[in-house]
């Protein structure tokens, strides 16, 4: 249970593990002064006259104090001031020392000398935090941990490490787990009263985020929680489904208006800080089906479908829904599912680009709504105020080619690629003529400053009843000219391949299946 929830960690800090490297004396990182700011405000780390003086080597005895305070014991150690064999120690670093050695973390550099004006070799700090994270065997901590990896500890042991990379790495160890407590270090030191979840919260989620989870109640649905670091800073006050909430993301709170989610026939708008709902929508007796296509700071855009599979696009704004396209969604199979998995979108600035099911439409953060196409779109790329899109192709003739019985798990996509410019008209830029082979344009990867569009298209080969093969090509679109420029798939590499036609491609598919008996 401890490893799964050690990798769980790491996974939820991904964003937050950033290398430590060695740095110059007389500098320090961006990230290194926003972990300073956090422990600073949590009052884990104080400085000097001269400020924060990350660029500087860290000294013994400031270590003993810094880690001291990480692990909760500076009251402790003020009151009791333990004594330790050392005889070197100032008056204002016995306490520290002492409690440490008192908590046997320390043993000094010989019997009687600590040397705490001497600098902390990186190791030996690496040493102190592995500790801290209930860690007991030196070895094993040195050859890395969720705190500190092993190339970080290879590269810098044996340096001097900076007030910059002790407050970065004493951070990383506040979020991550407890070996002994089974829990994070910040939620041990909440538990000793050292910090308060909200005080954890007002230092932390400004600059990192939080993480939303959700919990399962019965007969009330799922109630959502507010994590900073695995500690709960603020929960839900009614039983929701159908959330919007991001589940284990960590997000800042102000890059979302609200969440949304519903009990009964309500649909509300959560919080995101304080999780308190306020309904803004109640469904009729013929609307079952809703939801978010897409949240900017201030803004959000919903759909809510009826029985009759008929949808209407709302937006969200100054806490009230206001409906800006009617009637939408006629095309509808399975409005359950549909609406929340057949559609993308695109964010940029302080607009969203949303396109499935009801055409490709705009939202800016004012709450300003426009529809730039009535065409069901498949994917999306947007670049230089130009929205690239594939269209939902004519799928009759597709179903023909791959089998009535592949139907229902055909990949989506188009055949087309148009461009929507300024003029808000829009021009095609490339057809594909897939239906021998069952083909669809699954993906613009990217547009290039010159023009040149990158997407991929997918194909599916039947052979009777239950035997298929997919594969997909890359294409470059270079003056309205599609080229395969790679395959993902089996085709034998004969270094002939350049140049190729679609037409060659798929026979040469082809070909090879028949040989091999398919």
């Amino acid at each position: 249970m401890k490893r799964i929830a050690a990798v769980v960690m790491i996974l939820v800090l991904a964003v937050f593990m950033l290398s430590v490297q060695a740095a110059e004396p007389a500098g320090y990182t961006d990230k290194q002064k926003e972990s300073a700011d956090i422990l600073y405000t949590l009052g884990l780390f104080r400085g000097s006259d001269k400020g924060y003086e990350l660029g500087r080597n860290l000294t013994r005895g400031e270590a003993a104090a810094l880690l001291t305070r990480l692990l909760g014991g500076e009251a402790e150690a003020l009151a009791k001031n333990y004594p330790s064999p050392f005889t070197d120690l100032p008056d204002w670093v016995k306490p520290y020392v002492g409690w440490l050695y008192h908590q046997k973390l320390t043993k000094g550099m010989s019997a009687t000398t600590y040397s705490p004006n001497a600098e902390t070799k990186y190791e030996h700090f690496v040493l102190f935090m592995g500790r801290a994270a209930g860690l007991e065997q030196d070895e094993h901590i040195l050859q890395g941990f969720d705190t500190v990896r092993a190339d970080e500890i290879k590269e810098n042991t044996g340096k001097g490490i900076t007030r910059g990379q002790a407050t970065e790495i004493m951070l990383r160890g506040l979020a991550n787990w407890h070996y002994a407590a089974e829990k994070t270090l910040a939620a041990v030191l909440c538990d000793k009263g050292v910090l308060t979840p909200q005080k954890l919260d007002e230092a932390v989620t400004p600059v990192l985020g939080c993480s939303y989870v959700w919990t399962w109640v019965k007969d009330a649905d799922y109630t959502i929680t507010r994590q900073v670091f695995y500690v709960p800073v603020a929960q839900s006050t009614i039983g929701v489904w159908a959330s919007s909430v991001p589940f284990n993301e960590e997000i800042l709170p102000k890059s979302v208006t609200a969440f949304f989610g519903s009990s009964g026939s309500t649909i509300y708008a959560i919080d995101p800080m304080t999780l308190e709902p306020r309904a803004v929508y109640e469904l009729d007796e013929r609307e079952c089906y809703w939801s978010v296509l897409g949240t900017l700071p201030d803004a959000a855009c919903l759909l809510i479908a009826d029985k009759d599979k008929n949808g209407s696009l709302y937006i969200y704004d100054e806490g009230a829904l206001t409906q800006v396209l009617g009637s939408c969604c006629s095309t509808i199979h399975d409005p359950n599912t549909q609406l929340r998995t057949e559609y993308c979108s695109y964010a940029r600035d302080n607009s969203m680009i949303v396109g499935g099911l009801y055409g490709i439409v705009s939202f800016d953060n004012s709450g300003q709504f426009e529809r730039l196409s009535e065409v069901r779109a498949e994917t999306l790329y947007v670049r230089d105020n130009a929205v690239y899109y594939v269209p939902k192709a004519s799928s009759e003739d597709i179903w023909k080619a791959v089998g009535e019985v592949y139907r229902e798990g055909f990949l989506p996509g188009g055949l087309e690629i148009y461009r929507i410019g300024e003029n808000k008209q829009p021009e095609l830029l490339a057809a594909l003529d897939g239906r021998k082979y069952g083909m669809m344009i699954s993906e613009i990867v990217s547009v290039e400053a010159g023009g040149t569009v990158r997407f991929k298209a997918e194909y599916m080969f039947t052979y009777g009843m239950m035997d298929t093969h997919t594969g997909m090509f890359v294409y470059e679109l270079r003056d309205g000219v599609p080229a395969v420029i790679g395959y993902e798939g089996s085709v034998p590499q004969d270094g002939t391949d350049e140049g190729r036609t679609l037409e060659q491609w798929l026979e040469l598919e082809a070909q090879r299946l028949k040989k091999a008996g398919k």
